[in-house]
């Protein structure tokens, strides 16, 4: 794995990793279902349904276009990844797990209890890379064009070691981000705890895509 062998990362290494992360982060089954609450939300809510009609046939192929659009809106997600700096962690002993939503976005420490993470206010960004390898994004925020260029060309990037505590760090966002399905390798199903949440049914409404708009072509 070219990630594991080069460090820091050169700047078009960079973007392939910043841009595969945002398509990994949009595309899955939660953001979907996050598309469709937030479009429920707006028939309910606008006057005559606001051209939002969840029952019409085609609904499920409009629905379908947007979450592609968003998928493919790499010029708003992809520097949310590129512009933090990145931390790359090897474990020796300790494994890691992951889920079906592997890209975990968690609040800054002081962040009030509640509040809405999203990829742009996430104090850190988790991603398992391999049973031995993760990734972390910290929230470092740039102050001017300067500081922008320097966490862009890996300056701010580190290697760490990995320990219990980021095992563990790695491993609760895992289970935690899960909506269906917690991945492991074989040898490693003591990690998961035995008994787990119901699957996740419902998105909380928060830092997720606009809601779609109506073609009026």
């Amino acid at each position: 794995m070219l990630i594991d062998q080069v460090w820091p990362l050169s700047g078009a290494e960079r973007a392939i990793v910043a841009t595969f992360l945002a398509l990994q982060h949009m595309r899955g089954s939660d953001q979907r279902r996050a598309l469709e609450e937030i479009a429920e939300v707006f028939a309910n809510t606008l006057e005559g349904g606001g051209g939002f009609d969840t029952g019409a046939a085609d609904w499920p192929d409009k629905l379908k276009a947007v979450h592609i659009r968003s998928m493919l809106n790499f010029e708003e997600t992809g520097p949310r990844f590129y512009l933090r700096p990145w931390t790359l962690v090897r474990f020796d002993r300790k494994r890691l797990l992951t889920c079906d939503a592997p890209v975990a976005l968690q609040p800054f420490p002081d962040a009030p209890a509640g509040s809405a993470v999203g990829i742009g206010t996430a104090g850190m960004i988790t991603f398992p890379m391999s049973r031995t390898t993760g990734l972390v994004m910290s929230g470092r925020l740039f102050d001017n064009e300067q500081e922008a260029q320097e966490i862009a060309s890996g300056q701010f990037d580190s290697v760490a070691a990995g320990s219990t505590a980021l095992a563990d760090d790695f491993n609760n966002a895992a289970i935690s981000n899960a909506r269906e399905s917690i991945y492991h390798h074989p040898d490693d199903s003591a990690l998961v705890p035995k008994r787990l949440d119901e699957p996740r049914a419902q998105e909380e409404l928060t830092d997720y895509p606009s809601a779609p708009e109506e073609d009026s072509s």
